[in-house]
C-alpha cells in the first residue's frame, strides 16, 4: 500500500476509485477530532503555500489554481474555528486601516 497520510478534499476517494485503485481513509468529523483536523489543515495550508511558491509565476492558470487551493483551506479553517467570513473581513479591514496593505510594496531593510 502506498502511504499518503494527508488531508484531502472530499471527492478524492472517488477519484482514486475511478482510477482503479482502492483508497484507505477515515473521516475526522466530530468534536473529538477537531484538534487533529485543525493540525492537518495547517499542514495542508503549508503544502499549498509551498506549491504556490514553486509555481512558475508566468503561468497564471497554475497560480490561480494554487491560490484557489489556499483559499479552500482557509475557508475550512474558518469553519473549524466557527469564524464567519464577515467577522474575518471586519478584522482584516481593521488591520488594513491600522497597518496598511501591500499596495506600495514596501520592503523594510532594517531599523536604526
Amino acid at each position: 500500500m502506498e502511504k499518503m497520510m494527508k488531508l484531502v478534499r472530499d471527492k478524492i476517494p472517488a477519484v482514486i476509485k475511478k482510477g482503479g485503485r482502492t483508497p484507505v481513509y477515515c473521516s475526522l468529523k466530530g468534536q473529538e477530532n477537531s484538534k487533529a483536523f485543525r493540525y492537518l489543515l495547517m499542514e495542508k495550508l503549508q503544502e499549498e503555500v509551498r506549491e504556490l511558491a514553486e509555481t512558475e509565476p508566468t503561468l497564471m492558470c497554475a497560480v490561480t489554481e494554487e491560490l484557489a487551493d489556499i483559499l479552500e483551506v482557509v475557508d475550512a479553517l474558518l469553519d473549524s474555528y466557527g469564524i464567519t467570513p464577515n467577522s474575518l473581513a471586519q478584522v482584516r479591514g481593521k488591520k488594513r486601516e491600522e497597518n496598511g496593505s501591500f499596495e506600495n510594496r514596501i520592503f523594510l531593510m532594517g531599523v536604526e
